[in-house]
């Protein structure tokens, strides 16, 4: 039986994206993080907002939680950039801007150490950023990996993932 629930749009979100919405919920202590046009948090208990930072266009994947010089953050794709966010706080700490056509940012970061890997369709590819505690600074960015729907996952220093649209061909 559930013991709460909420509505996103009027709190964080101002509609429901074309696509609906579809972070998974992440839990970190006794909040529940979600990608909600910049990342949200709510309390585990009660269910209320405790803190979003960021006004921007939903993405449809999740929060990536990492630690960088022993404070917790947050990483997430909304539709207009890869978030950094402090945990403890809400603050966002900075963005990167990634854009790419119809508004579809559909996967989640992978976070290893300061280093955040993302990537989308559409033509646009991937990234990999490397956090400095206060910045995101681009490492790499290519179009050998265009991500769709799905993720990426990285396996002993390896990703591994789909290329293309769902809509053109596909190469794995």
């Amino acid at each position: 039986e559930p013991l709460w629930e909420t509505k996103l749009v009027g709190q964080t979100a101002s509609k429901v994206p074309e696509w609906g919405f579809s972070s998974s919920v992440i839990v970190e202590g006794n909040l529940l993080l979600v990608e909600s046009g910049g990342i949200a948090a709510f309390d585990k208990a009660t269910g209320k907002l405790v803190w979003h930072a960021g006004k921007y266009k939903l993405g449809y994947g999740s929060p990536e939680l990492f630690t960088h010089s022993g404070k917790r953050y947050a990483a997430s794709l909304n539709n207009n950039n890869v978030q950094i966010v402090d945990v403890t706080t809400g603050k966002e700490v900075t963005t990167s801007e990634w854009i790419t056509s119809y508004d579809t940012n559909s996967t989640t970061p992978i976070a290893v150490g300061n280093r955040i890997y993302i990537s989308s369709a559409y033509n646009v590819g991937c990234g990999l950023f490397e956090f400095t505690g206060k910045s995101l600074k681009q490492v790499y960015v290519n179009r050998e990996m265009r991500n769709h729907f799905n993720n990426c996952i990285l396996l002993d220093g390896y990703v591994y993932g789909f290329d293309g649209n769902s809509n053109l061909g596909r190469v794995v």
